[in-house]
């Protein structure tokens, strides 16, 4: 068992290295431009804007998903009875699986997370444009809004806004699979049973 943690904490670590790989070189040409023009300065501004972002968004997206999880699987816990009987998902691995679910979802939930903070570093230039618009003095004819709005400020609202929905997505999904594990949802052969 020991020998199966260390090989998928080996396997988890060089699928990681892997994924950093192509932004460790890419990150080492760009310090070596901004180097060359003694704008070094430019260069670290912006990685402490993505690291900021990234970890911003990764930490609080683990924060919301993971206390959404436990919310539910407490819910489902104390619901009552649990459906016995025939069904169609019914095997002896669910109960082993039901005991460890908290854990399950603590990585399931970092996971996500860590994907969503690693994406969002990409955001770095948008988050310091957000935070430093320029306005150029002209109204939109339709909502009345200065034009720098939607050159600065609308990328990254129009980013939180589809990382949020995406998160609802995967937070409905790992709320299903919970109530099919704690046998909230039963699927029989007369149709589907949905406890309350």
């Amino acid at each position: 068992m020991l020998k199966n943690k260390g090989m998928m904490a080996a396997i988890g670590f060089a699928v990681l290295c892997l994924l950093l790989l192509g932004d460790g070189i890419r990150l080492y040409v760009n310090w070596l431009w901004f180097q060359e023009l003694h704008l070094e300065h430019v260069f670290t501004t912006t990685l402490w804007a993505k690291i900021e972002i990234g970890s911003i968004l990764g930490g609080l997206f683990f924060i919301l998903l993971f206390a959404n999880l436990l919310i539910a699987r407490y819910a489902i816990t104390t619901r009552g009875p649990e459906v016995i009987g025939n069904t169609v998902f019914d095997a002896p691995w669910i109960n082993d699986v039901a005991l460890n679910l908290n854990k399950i979802l603590c990585w399931c939930a970092g996971i996500f997370s860590l994907l969503i903070g690693l994406g969002s570093t990409y955001k770095g230039d948008d988050l310091l444009k957000f935070l430093h618009p320029a306005m150029f003095n002209i109204s939109d004819p339709l909502f009345s809004m200065d034009i720098g709005f939607y050159i600065f400020q609308l990328p990254l609202i129009k980013y939180l806004y589809s990382i949020s929905i995406s998160a609802v997505f995967f937070s409905s999904i790992m709320v299903l699979v919970i109530y099919v594990l704690e046998r909230g949802i039963a699927m029989r052969q007369t149709g589907i049973l949905i406890l309350p």
